[in-house]
């Protein structure tokens, strides 16, 4: 491949896979950077070129996962219940309901954990979800992990500042123990394992933590920063089912650090019916993501 003007040419060779063919195809097709595949690769030489020159990176983007709709009607509530700190509770919300947690004082992180209702192997993989770079706020798309790989949840409703974070881990006895001398002080860990026992899960079944209401995030000197909690009285988050799972919201009982603001407060948690509208919208979720060959579950 060359180009250039009558003074000066470049001449490159670039090796090429099928695979990235079948994509060159796929431009050219579009017609959005050329007409040959010569053009295509010409353009993307040129502008990966300028972008590295302008202090940039090679980069590997891939589609936002989150679904664009207006908030539909929810049905009546069906289960509610008041966590106070260092509580959690496994509730079942099938496909079409919604998960409602609200805060009840204000400056509460949520820790959560998530299952497929029916087969306990498929579960809410923060690892997952954050591969692809994080998307947050309303029409998130959370996922459970591969092989099976499916959408799990849709951010339904929140306030614009909920943070959530997909980083951590959760508190846990080692760590209380580690840094603060404490080596039997309430944890999520502790909390998420005793809420599933009677779903016949244990300790070892509590997987990373999906942090709603929390701002963690890792500094340059790799240390994790903890800012305060700034949620507020009456904020809440909507978690709507895409099918049938066991969701594990827990109150965080750390009064050790800032994600609970020093000061853990009670959180309120309900489950909202099934209606045609969330259904309508589950069926929207799973055709555009939900369908996928490579989407392996137990045979």
């Amino acid at each position: 491949m060359s180009w250039g003007d009558n003074e000066m040419s470049v001449k490159l060779d670039v090796r090429v896979y099928d695979t990235h063919l079948k994509l060159i195809d796929e431009v050219v097709g579009e017609g959005v950077c050329g007409n040959s595949r010569e053009d295509v690769l010409r353009h993307v030489i040129l502008e990966h070129a300028k972008e590295l020159l302008a202090g940039g990176s090679p980069h590997d983007p891939a589609p936002w996962t989150t679904v664009e709709a207006k908030r539909p009607r929810y049905g009546k509530a069906k289960f509610e219940q008041i966590l106070q700190p260092g509580e959690g509770k496994a509730v079942p919300v099938l496909k079409g309901e919604v998960l409602h947690m609200t805060q009840v004082v204000g400056g509460q992180s949520i820790d959560f954990n998530g299952y497929n209702l029916h087969d306990y192997k498929e579960w809410l993989d923060c690892g997952f979800n954050r591969q692809r770079g994080e998307v947050t706020g309303e029409g998130t798309v959370v996922w459970s992990g591969s092989p099976r790989g499916r959408p799990m949840y849709v951010i339904m409703d929140c306030p614009e500042t909920m943070q959530q974070f997909y980083g951590g881990h959760r508190c846990n006895g080692l760590i209380l123990e580690r840094e603060y001398g404490f080596a039997f002080h309430p944890s999520c860990q502790d909390s998420f394992a005793e809420a599933i026992r009677e779903y016949g899960l244990t300790e070892d079944d509590v997987h990373d933590s999906y942090n709603l209401f929390v701002g963690n995030h890792v500094d340059e000197q790799g240390r994790r920063i903890w800012p305060w909690n700034y949620s507020q009285k009456g904020e809440f988050v909507d978690l709507l089912a895409i099918f049938d799972t066991l969701c594990v919201p827990v109150c965080c009982p750390s009064e050790l650090n800032a994600c609970n603001s020093f000061n853990p407060q009670p959180l309120e948690i309900e489950v909202m019916e099934a209606t045609a509208e969330t259904q309508e919208l589950v069926g929207q979720v799973e055709k555009e993501w939900g369908q996928l060959k490579m989407q392996r579950g137990p045979k």
